[in-house]
């Protein structure tokens, strides 16, 4: 599954007629949008692998339960069709709010089993790009980010209002 993923992202990323940079330049401008293309490109593109490192962290004896259950909410999130930015109409750009709430969700679980090392280079790559990523989607898109920011701290702590909130919206 998430190998189809990543594949279809790559194909997404690599059409012509996808308007990423149209979403971009609409938000922040000509000369922003072309600061902000190839890392916000490559933290989507890398979502399906930091999915993977999740999951196989959730595997972990000792792993807290928040953790557990938020890994739930990030793949309804992912695969729901109407989400803050829905694929759907915007394309490429759609996958950023995703590909924010995944790296939140990766980078939260890296700090609770901070004591435990990096599995590999990928997940050192990672944590070198994260700050970076997240500091682009913050600029591009802030009012969603924070929304995404707000509904993940409610999620760790086991309350979903603003997840619910969040996911009726996205069905109107």
């Amino acid at each position: 599954m998430l190998r189809a993923f990543k594949s279809q992202l790559k194909l997404m990323a690599m059409d012509p007629t996808d308007a990423f940079a149209d979403h971009l330049r609409r938000r922040v401008g000509a000369q922003e949008a072309i600061r902000h293309e190839q890392p916000l490109r490559n933290m989507i593109l890398v979502m399906p692998e930091m999915l993977m490192q999740i999951r196989a962290w959730m595997e972990e004896p000792g792993m807290s339960t928040e953790l557990r259950r938020l890994q739930g909410f990030v793949l309804t999130y992912l695969y729901h069709p109407r989400d803050i930015l829905p694929e759907e109409h915007n394309g490429l750009f759609g996958y950023l709010d995703d590909a924010f709430l995944v790296s939140l969700a990766f980078r939260r679980t890296l700090i609770e089993r901070r004591g435990l090392g990096y599995d590999s280079s990928l997940e050192r790559e990672l944590v070198e790009q994260l700050p970076d990523w997240l500091r682009h989607v913050r600029e591009v898109i802030p009012q969603e980010a924070g929304q995404i920011e707000g509904m993940l701290d409610e999620l760790l702590m086991g309350k979903t209002r603003l997840y619910e909130d969040v996911m009726a919206r996205a069905r109107q």
